[in-house]
């Protein structure tokens, strides 16, 4: 199990007005703010109070956000002798608040963006906002785009798949998903989850990955394949890994 928060995971009740300060501040000026205040440890303390439920629940899984803005314990996958998938989880909800201003203004920060690279080892990173949601989205898509090959987001409760070339056998594969418990179900966000099977195809030295949707069926009271965002109700996708090809430099 591999977990990220998200802005329900924020206990609002926590949110002071030396908080909302501390928040406003960093929605205001970005990076430079936020490495201030997470330097030092009581400022650190009152922004990290929000998620005091979540931390708690977190690190049962062994997925503990540290005081450095980062999510901890990722998981690492063998699919095959040498050829690895790393679930990389960041934590977008870092200044999520009372502010109206949270679309496009919240951060990752340098800490979370920087995603190194391992030999042999595909990244698969899982966040709850879809990058548009980011201040720094642009620098974080870089980043992104040219580490990782999977980037899975959830929040807008609209599921959609695609693949994006980012250059000469390099793509990436954006999974949008749907929500499980959305606060009502209608025409327009159905109860709906996706299961992501991956594998390795060592005949094509390809990362291969199954999207199975299912969405809630009221007739039938139950969960079915979803047939309105998969044409029947599942998806393949293969993927160029460059990083399985051969061994490189790990970058920071």
């Amino acid at each position: 199990v591999q977990v990220v928060p998200g802005n329900h995971d924020i206990d609002r009740d926590k949110i002071t007005t030396a908080t909302q300060k501390i928040i406003d501040d960093i929605i205001k000026n970005g990076d430079k703010a936020a490495d201030e205040y997470l330097e030092s440890e009581d400022d650190r303390e009152i922004l990290y109070a929000r998620f005091s439920g979540y931390r708690t629940f977190a690190e049962g899984y062994n997925c503990s956000l540290d005081s450095d803005g980062l999510v901890k314990g990722h998981r690492i996958k063998e699919l095959a002798p040498g050829k690895r998938i790393k679930l990389h989880g960041i934590n977008t909800a870092l200044i999520c608040s009372r502010s109206k201003e949270e679309k496009g203004g919240l951060l990752l920060g340098k800490r979370q963006r920087v995603i190194g690279t391992e030999a042999e080892t595909e990244i698969i990173v899982i966040a709850h906002h879809p990058l548009h949601w980011l201040q720094d989205s642009e620098d974080a898509k870089k980043y992104i785009d040219n580490r990782a090959r999977v980037f899975i987001s959830g929040h807008e409760h609209k599921p959609s798949h695609k693949i994006i070339p980012i250059r000469d056998g390099v793509e990436i594969l954006m999974i949008s998903s749907g929500a499980t418990v959305p606060p009502n179900a209608d025409f327009t966000y159905n109860y709906c989850y996706n299961i992501l099977v991956f594998n390795y195809d060592s005949a094509e030295n390809l990362l291969k990955v199954a999207i199975h949707g299912r969405t809630w069926d009221d007739n039938l009271k139950s969960f079915t394949a979803d047939t309105e965002h998969f044409e029947n109700g599942s998806i393949v996708y293969t993927l160029k890994c460059p990083n399985f090809e051969s061994e490189i430099p790990p970058l920071a």
